[in-house]
């Protein structure tokens, strides 16, 4: 360290001055290389972050495509569908007095005729099941898209699940609201029923029934299903005896139906006259708990549901009290779980 004691002051300026400027020099480098570095990184994210974007408006396009493609013709048909099984039940209503009782019944199989020779009842269950094949379809197209990316095909689609699900739910529709007393399952149900039909009749279906009717009621129509037309069902009916097998357990649901003896699948219709007039209704997006409830609301108190839709007397029990709260509870899933958080007061 002589050396430096050696030094004059100006020496040592110049030497410190040297130094400094050495080191900083240096740091400057370490920063350049960092900062480069740090950019580098930075241009590797947004890269990323933008094939990223890229990716998912890609799959967003493909999938959309997809659901326009393989569902769009069917809920174009169902519109139509949808039509005309509201108007079934309100031919029902209109009909009661003149559906009648016995062989003479539009409801009822002449003895030994065999099932399938009543054209009104076979007509009524086409067009009352009809639009579930279509949720059949739609059930199938699901898996293969993205119902997310549309809300209003979305909700069409829950909409469906639930009318599929109102032909299964006679215990329900009997026991949670209004309740009525239902036992088709007495094991004298046979010869009880004939006496009792509102009590011993069973007035809806199992799941596997319905499905296996549902899946009846779709034909291959070249490289494509759809849901079969009524002259096609005819003939499946009158020729196809596998057909006609999965036929009988909705038409023993209906055989000899009237609205004061089958007063629980009276419910059923009225909820699906609700389900397919909500089907044909021009419905917000985003859709929210409180609008479905308004709407369901809105159709009965509506002049022609109670002019068209309305077999009761006053002082009978309305059947709406057990399907209103029905619905609303069903339809409670057309909604993700964090908008149902949202609904809360």
């Amino acid at each position: 360290m002589g050396w430096l004691v050696g030094m004059t002051a100006a020496e040592k300026i110049a030497l410190f001055t040297s130094f400094l400027s050495a080191g900083f020099t240096v740091a400057m480098a370490v920063w350049t290389y960092a900062s480069q570095r740090d950019l580098e990184e930075l241009k590797g994210r947004i890269a990323r972050t933008n094939s990223l974007e890229d990716a998912k408006q890609e799959y967003e396009f493909e999938a959309r495509k997809r659901l326009y493609a393989q569902i769009e013709p069917l809920l174009f048909q169902l519109t139509e569908i949808a039509f005309e099984s509201y108007y079934r039940v309100v031919s029902l209503v209109r009909s009661k007095t003149d559906l009648g009782r016995g062989p003479d019944s539009w409801v009822v199989e002449k003895p030994g005729a065999g099932v399938g020779t009543r054209y009104y009842l076979n007509s009524t269950i086409y067009k009352l099941f009809l639009p579930l094949a279509i949720y059949r379809l739609l059930q199938r197209s699901a898996t293969l898209v993205d119902l997310k990316l549309d809300p209003d095909i979305r909700t069409k689609y829950y909409l469906l699940k639930t009318a599929s699900i109102c032909f299964t739910d006679d215990f329900p529709l009997a026991k949670d609201f209004s309740p009525l007393d239902y036992d088709p399952k007495n094991p004298d149900w046979v010869d009880l029923r004939q006496n009792e039909p509102a009590k011993y009749w069973a007035q809806g279906l199992v799941i596997g029934r319905l499905e296996q009717f549902s899946d009846a009621l779709i034909v291959k129509d070249g490289d494509r299903l759809r849901p079969m037309n009524f002259g096609e069902f005819e003939k499946a009916l009158a020729g196809d005896p596998d057909f006609r097998r999965v036929f009988v357990p909705p038409h023993d649901v209906f055989q000899g139906f009237s609205f004061e003896e089958r007063p629980i699948l009276a419910r059923i219709l009225l909820a699906q006259a609700a389900l397919m007039h909500l089907l044909n209704e021009h419905l917000p997006q985003p859709l929210t708990a409180r609008d479905i409830d308004a709407k369901l609301d809105a159709f009965r108190a509506g002049e022609e549901t109670r002019s068209k839709l309305r077999w009761w007397t006053d002082g009978e029990p309305d059947p709406w009290d057990a399907v209103l709260p029905y619905l609303k509870r069903q339809l409670r899933w057309v909604f993700p779980a964090d908008a149902l958080q949202e609904e809360k007061p």
